[in-house]
């Protein structure tokens, strides 16, 4: 063990893997741990982990989408499953889908909805989730930790753990 994570020892090399962010230089694809690799005293960085396990098994709940912050008492929320579905609302009814991640980005497929009737508000809010899904192409974590959905160069969605 060493502080926030764990060195692996291997004759004269060792692996230092820390339980910490790390984007893929080549791709910016988000991982869950940074790699050191010590050997004949040259040091090699990089990311380690499934990109996937910073999704799955949590009920992100939704700011934001199309850039604008979902008005005060809707519920929107996603979560992403091992199987590559995902399941949520959209501010008034349940939807679910399918994703993609690959080595590049993030694709998601478009959602199944009910076809619950609601107030203004929450249809509002749904349009724009639904619109916001269908464009996403990679994922990223801001500095406060919430997830971003990106499409293009822009956050499309926003959502908090």
């Amino acid at each position: 063990p060493v502080a926030g994570g764990r060195r692996i020892l291997m004759g004269d090399a060792s692996a230092t893997v820390t339980d910490s962010l790390c984007r893929d230089n080549a791709t910016g694809m988000p991982h869950p741990h940074a790699v050191v690799l010590s050997a004949n005293g040259t040091e090699m960085s990089g990311c380690g982990g499934a990109p996937l396990d910073l999704l799955t098994g949590i009920d992100w709940t939704i700011a934001s989408a199309g850039g604008a912050t979902l008005a005060e008492g809707i519920e929107a929320n996603i979560r992403f499953h091992p199987d590559g579905s995902f399941s949520g609302t959209g501010g008034c009814n349940r939807m679910h889908g399918t994703f993609t991640l690959s080595g590049e980005g993030l694709a998601i497929g478009p959602a199944a909805m009910t076809m619950m009737m609601c107030g203004d508000d929450q249809m509002k809010a749904e349009q724009a989730v639904g619109a916001a899904l269908a464009t996403i192409t990679r994922f990223d974590f801001a500095e406060d930790g919430s997830l971003q959905l990106i499409a293009g160069d822009q956050a499309a969605i926003e959502a908090l753990p």
